[in-house]
């Protein structure tokens, strides 16, 4: 398409296709967004050390309870093994049944006050989204492990970690990515503190454009300010 010097941003996996994306064609971004995206933290744990790992993890916030221990270690094990997906399920279940999954869904992970038209509509793209023929859900177990670590990390200074590339994320204050596990990308980014941030949208989870719209635009027009002081093009 002949694009070049845009600002890239990816949401979730969206993120981490964005993030490959960047350390693969770095000359034609000007600047990356990644807004909550999944797949940047590398694993620092064998499944052996497991245990004690999950002593440390804490919830959210107070009134949330942390996962299962066994979830970890033996749902979510067996699930990546075999690649089952609950949007399989759905597939084969009646209508009353996906939407009963979609309410219940929507009613736990939507914690922003969205109008309930909108929120309708959310759900009705999101129903016709997960009953068409299964695809990225499937990439899912062959790109990261049952831990939802990926096998192909961003923070590591062969990608992201160690790219010439102003960078900024944005997370949610209680967003469950952040249970995946913390990321070093921009200790050593070069342009930290003044083109390279990050930020936190409050009172959000992961699908932070539905749960604080507003401050979620803000932040974005907020960091885009200085877009034009970015030295580009850069060298490839």
């Amino acid at each position: 398409m002949n694009l070049t010097g845009f600002v890239l941003a990816g949401h979730s996996f969206g993120g981490f296709i964005a993030g490959h994306y960047a350390c693969k064609y770095p000359h034609h971004i000007r600047k990356l967004l990644m807004l909550s995206p999944f797949g940047v933290p590398k694993r620092h744990f064998t499944d052996e050390e497991f245990a004690e790992e999950y002593k440390k993890m804490e919830p959210l916030r107070p009134t949330d309870k942390k996962p299962p221990k066994f979830a970890f270690t033996f749902v979510f094990k067996k699930v990546w093994k075999n690649q089952w997906s609950p949007f399989g399920f759905l597939r084969k279940t009646p209508d009353w049944v996906t939407t009963l999954f979609l309410n219940k869904w929507a009613k736990k992970r939507i914690v922003g006050d969205v109008p309930k038209e909108e929120l309708d509509d959310f759900k009705a793209y999101m129903r016709d989204v997960l009953l068409r023929k299964g695809s990225v859900e499937y990439a899912l177990f062959v790109i990261f492990d049952h831990f939802c670590f990926s096998k192909v990390p961003l923070d590591v200074p062969e990608r992201l970690s160690g790219l010439d590339m102003p960078i900024s994320f944005i997370y949610g204050d209680r967003d469950w990515m952040k249970l995946v596990g913390t990321h070093t990308v921009l200790e050593k980014n070069p342009y930290k503190d003044k083109f390279s941030h990050m930020h936190s949208v409050e009172n959000s989870d992961h699908h932070l454009y539905l749960d604080n719209p507003e401050q979620f635009a803000e932040i974005i027009l907020e960091d885009l300010e200085t877009l034009d002081q970015i030295p580009y093009p850069r060298p490839e």
